[in-house]
């Protein structure tokens, strides 16, 4: 007869029922000591409920603990009439936790427990040790966070239940008043749900900041899209506040450019922190490609070059046989305006070179004066002077 059968006919410890009573209580000793026992094994006979004693009930939970069988007992331990002493319950949950076959059941049973009936304190301490090992599993660092709301320690749950990828740990958040704890689990919050955890960290700016938000993402960039990450952030900052991120708007360029292209030119002229000269040669080079299939556009392009590109290279690379309307008064127009640019800078370094001359005129003057120089004796006469006068001076002499 198989213990299942029985606890659902009596609706398990139903009542005032606490244990297993075996109809040959030396069959039960002789089946205790048998290695690798199973349940028809260890409950083979016939099975009567009785009401046993608290003190009976707990020593019988000891003694499976000793054995290393108590996980077999543990789905029958009653939870109240009678409620058990507290130790009886933590030494339960403890055999559930050292057996990685039973952590799906402890996580079930830490669910279902009312948690005054015994202490989480030591069933934590004896979890902790395991999380850093081979027997660490998801259920038992589950169980290990509902363990740490029971007791109090909302952000030690906090940090396992982003580490699980929980997807309701935005609301665990907000019930708790965990904003401080956000900041080192930026992208596990991004990759349980990124629609809500930008808002939550736009919000709270002041606890988190930009620098530390785009750091973690690079650092997580094997784990998740973390330029992806990095363009909604940013885009939802810059909407806030166009300063916030300033030190970011290169980035910012380049991640327009990749995920969202019809805002890249909004963004180019709202923004007055990305690096203009950023890329120059590359863009011209660009831009020259895309117009030479365009007659008229290599003519707008010519006519523009003077100052930032070589206008021979422009004209180097046009395709022999292309007709450039104007072209002869836009050559002239280049030739004018690179004469008045040459001019410019003439003028310019001659100016520069006259400051230069009469800086040093004034330099080589200043050094030619004289420098008044005095022992320490004369300058005490003079600072006695300066104080009591040249009349008492006179006095003493």
């Amino acid at each position: 007869m198989s213990i299942c059968s029985n606890i659902s006919d009596l609706n398990r410890w139903e009542l005032d029922t606490l244990t297993i009573l075996l109809w040959n209580a030396n069959m039960l000793k002789q089946h205790l000591y048998v290695p690798n026992y199973c349940e028809d094994q260890l409950l083979h006979g016939k099975v009567y409920f009785i009401k046993w004693g608290v003190s009976t009930s707990c020593r019988w939970i000891f003694h499976f603990a000793h054995l290393r069988q108590l996980p077999v007992l543990v789905p029958y331990i009653p939870t109240e009439n009678p409620r058990l002493r507290d130790t009886a319950y933590e030494v339960a949950l403890v055999a559930l936790a050292t057996n990685t076959s039973f952590h799906k059941d402890l996580l079930s049973i830490v669910k279902t427990w009312p948690p005054v009936i015994y202490s989480a304190l030591p069933v934590i301490s004896a979890i902790e040790p395991q999380l850093n090992t081979s027997s660490s599993t998801d259920a038992l660092k589950e169980a290990l966070a509902e363990l740490y709301v029971i007791d109090g320690q909302y952000e030690k749950a906090f940090s396992l239940y982003a580490d699980l990828m929980k997807p309701d740990i935005f609301d665990f958040i907000e019930n708790h008043d965990l904003h401080d704890a956000i900041r080192e689990k930026v992208a596990q919050l991004m990759m349980i749900d990124c629609k809500r955890a930008v808002p939550l960290f736009i919000q709270h700016r002041d606890l988190i900041s930009p620098s530390d938000v785009v750091s973690q993402l690079r650092t997580a960039k094997n784990k998740c899209d973390y330029r992806y990450f990095l363009h909604l952030y940013l885009h939802s900052l810059f909407e806030a506040n166009p300063h916030a991120g300033r030190e970011f708007h290169d980035m910012q360029v380049e991640l327009y450019a990749d995920y969202d292209p019809k805002m890249l030119l909004p963004f180019l002229r709202s923004s007055q922190h990305y690096t203009l000269e950023k890329h120059d040669d590359e863009l011209w080079e660009e831009l020259i490609k895309q117009c030479l299939n365009k007659p008229e556009m290599v003519g707008v392009l010519l006519e523009h070059t003077v100052g930032n590109l070589d206008p021979l290279y422009i004209v180097n690379m046009v395709p022999n046989g292309l007709e450039i309307p104007r072209l002869r008064d836009r050559l002239v127009k280049i030739i004018t305006d690179y004469r008045t640019e040459t001019s410019l800078r003439h003028g310019c370094n001659d100016i520069l070179k006259a400051d230069c001359v009469n800086l040093l005129i004034k330099y080589y003057k200043e050094a030619r004066r004289a420098i008044c120089l005095s022992n320490e004796e004369d300058e005490s006469r003079t600072k006695r002077i300066i104080k009591t006068g040249p009349l008492s001076l006179l006095r003493d002499l």
